[in-house]
């Protein structure tokens, strides 16, 4: 009861405390001014339900019945959660929208107008892995390792992921605007030498997306010569 009501409170909180919770929409680009700070501590904040249940739990085996340490805990713990909850679980929900807008829809178009062994280097693979159902080459390196250990490397001692590219010639290349743009710049310099050439074959437009990189998703089919 006593979290419902913080709950409906949070919403004729005054200004300084709505500021406060206005920091959890993580994606939130009104927000993005404070986040810096609050990225260092949010771990921190993340722990504070197990940290305040341990302080309890710690407090009732060595003090005797602290009924109003356990019953003030218990206030902070549902306020932290009244608090917390609500812009998180919008924050989620945006998400859950920009991808669904983006990585799902791009790869069930690959699914559908693209050859069954058609082979795709990506920067992101999950939705693209679940729903295209075609070979990917990871540029991230979780689902294709290989390119984080790649023999070439940038001055920067990262993976040379245009040179793992012009070696592994993949059919297609699935991108956002604002991911890996300086890795794969140096295919426009394969462009104009004449061994690529490049064709869009399908975009998927992101306006205000937050969650993912940029707000153009392009499908850009690769003709290695």
């Amino acid at each position: 009861a006593v979290a419902l009501l913080l709950l409906a409170a949070l919403y004729f909180l005054p200004s300084p405390a709505r500021e406060t919770a206005r920091l959890f929409y993580l994606d939130d680009p009104s927000a993005r001014p404070g986040m810096e700070a609050i990225r260092r501590i949010l771990p921190w904040l993340l722990l504070l339900p197990a940290l305040l249940h341990l302080a309890h739990t710690l407090a009732t085996a060595l003090l005797p019945p602290p009924r109003r340490l356990a019953a003030g805990l218990a206030l902070l713990g549902a306020g932290w959660f009244a608090l917390a909850l609500p812009p998180m679980a919008t924050s989620y929900a945006r998400n859950v929208e920009d991808t669904g807008r983006g990585e799902v829809a791009m790869a069930r178009w690959i699914s559908e107008h693209t050859p069954k062994d058609a082979v795709i280097a990506c920067h992101d693979v999950g939705a693209l892995g679940y729903f295209s159902h075609r070979k990917l080459l990871d540029l991230a390196g979780i689902a294709t390792p290989e390119v984080l250990f790649w023999k070439k490397r940038r001055p920067s001692d990262e993976p040379d992921r245009l040179d793992y590219l012009r070696t592994k010639k993949p059919d297609y290349l699935c991108v956002m605007e604002g991911w890996f743009a300086g890795d794969l710049a140096g295919l426009a310099r394969d462009v104009r030498a004449g061994r690529l050439s490049v064709r869009e074959v399908h975009r998927i437009d992101l306006p205000g997306n937050v969650t993912l990189g940029g707000e153009h998703y392009l499908l850009i089919r690769l003709h290695w010569k």
